[in-house]
């Protein structure tokens, strides 16, 4: 409860503050908050629920790192993706001469995105178990659910 009120304190002079410096808030400011929220809401439910199932495997402190390593994991991912995605897509134009084929949308669906997205969560999961010891799989559970919850909302945003 006390973690509850003091981000709802938080959000109050936050806006509090914008207003002071900037004015009103316009419209697209609250539409944009809107959907931080609406992206935040359920890898934050998700957590909580799991949370409280492996609650005697892991620590809170443990759990909130790895969710926000994984939003930290967001911005890294992307480069590494454009990177690749570029890199590829002007290999396969020289060697198959159309860059609009099937095989180049698999390829960037799967091995570029996937394989990066997923690497990087796994990358901040093993920072995590190097860090602590675990008690049971269902905190490795937990630790992976954070990690895939902080890297979700970066995608849905």
């Amino acid at each position: 409860r006390a973690a509850a009120l003091l981000a709802a304190v938080g959000l109050v002079v936050a806006a509090t503050v914008w207003w002071v410096l900037y004015g009103p808030l316009s419209a697209k400011v609250v539409w944009l908050a809107g959907l931080g929220l609406l992206a935040f809401v359920p890898a934050l439910l998700f957590m909580g629920v799991f949370y409280m199932r492996f609650r005697f495997s892991v620590t809170a402190r443990q759990a909130v790192l790895s969710f926000l390593g994984g939003c930290a994991t967001i911005v890294p991912a992307f480069i590494v993706e454009i990177i690749l995605s570029y890199s590829l897509e002007y290999a396969l134009f020289w060697v198959a001469g159309n860059s609009d084929l099937i095989f180049l949308i698999f390829l960037h669906a799967f091995v570029v995105y996937a394989c990066t997205e997923e690497l990087c969560k796994y990358i901040v999961v093993r920072k995590i178990l190097f860090q602590s010891h675990v008690v049971d799989c269902g905190g490795v559970l937990l630790y992976g659910l954070a990690a895939g919850g902080g890297f979700a909302p970066g995608g849905e945003v």
